[in-house]
């Protein structure tokens, strides 16, 4: 495992946590304000433009297994490690949040329904991310071996037309199907895109630094 800290992968992962917590923040008065007034575009354009945040987050998790993950890969190490650190912790606070639901009288007591809502992460809005976490976290083995194996370039490509298909045509394809906004395929190239840039991390690091102006550009322009 390759043990040495990267900082910036920190700053990354501060930053995003922050830039979710104020577009939360913003979302009622997204909301509430009139879409026509100045008050609604303040808020509007900063929170649409922080959106990239779960996409940030898949890049990053993608990009930290294939980093500083042991070689070789082990599977079952790892799930049993993710379950004690993230799904464990979501379960219980699932059962936490749906007692006081049923406390409330928001909800009925139906064993079928909060295996649903656990599944789907329907319960409260912000868990759908665990959800999607964990359908990467199960595949793992198979992307880390992907980019080991495949050149990058037919990786990003194949992974762009699936997103692109996944986020346009899922819901068609399966008539009624509500959920591509946390299934896997529609974030699949973030994903890829971390463990293949934490594959050519050096030269990669050396490219952004001769191109920062243009890096910059390309950044205000999108």
């Amino acid at each position: 495992m390759n043990k040495k800290r990267l900082n910036e992968i920190s700053y990354m992962n501060l930053l995003f946590c922050i830039l979710v917590v104020f577009i939360h923040v913003l979302s009622e008065s997204v909301t509430r304000y009139d879409h026509s007034s100045f008050q609604f575009y303040a808020v509007a354009i900063p929170q649409k433009l922080f959106s990239f945040v779960v996409q940030g987050f898949l890049f990053l998790s993608g990009f930290k297994i294939y980093k500083f993950w042991k070689t070789p890969f082990k599977p079952l190490t790892f799930w049993i490690k993710k379950t004690k650190a993230i799904f464990a912790p979501y379960f219980l606070w699932v059962l936490i949040f749906y007692c006081f639901f049923l406390y409330k009288g928001y909800l009925t007591f139906n064993i079928a329904d909060l295996l649903r809502r656990t599944a789907l992460g329907t319960l409260i809005s912000p868990y759908y991310f665990i959800v999607i976490l964990f359908q990467f976290y199960l595949l793992s083995p198979l992307f880390v071996w992907l980019t080991n194996k495949i050149n990058a370039w037919i990786l990003v490509v194949f992974s762009t037309i699936i997103s692109f298909a996944s986020t346009r045509f899922l819901s068609t394809i399966f008539e009624g199907f509500k959920y591509s906004d946390r299934t896997f395929t529609t974030y699949l190239i973030y994903f890829v895109l971390g463990c293949i840039v934490a594959k050519y991390y050096g030269k990669i690091c050396e490219f952004l630094i001769k191109n920062k102006v243009l890096v910059y550009l390309l950044y205000f322009v999108a």
